[in-house]
């Protein structure tokens, strides 16, 4: 696992760009987002608390296409904190 962490995994959006997607997905876990532009009301840059596989996606292809589908964000890189 630690070689997934530091060596990252490139994902496609839904939208055409890219997510850079640094460790691993963890049941309960916190995530520290970036994503492109927009207007959002917290920033471009925020902690995403509390994972769940259940509602979010259980690998990263479906985390970043949920997380799009979901409340529109288009995740730029996204990493365990």
């Amino acid at each position: 696992m630690v070689s997934d962490y530091f060596d990252g995994k490139i994902i496609k959006r839904p939208d055409g760009g890219t997510c850079h997607c640094y460790g691993w997905l963890e049941e309960g876990e916190n995530y520290h987002i970036v994503i492109d532009g927009g207007d959002y009301s917290m920033g471009d840059d925020f902690l995403w608390l509390d994972y769940d596989a259940s509602i979010h996606g259980s690998t990263w292809s479906k985390l970043i296409r949920n997380l799009y589908k979901m409340y529109g964000w288009k995740v730029e890189q996204i990493q365990p904190c």
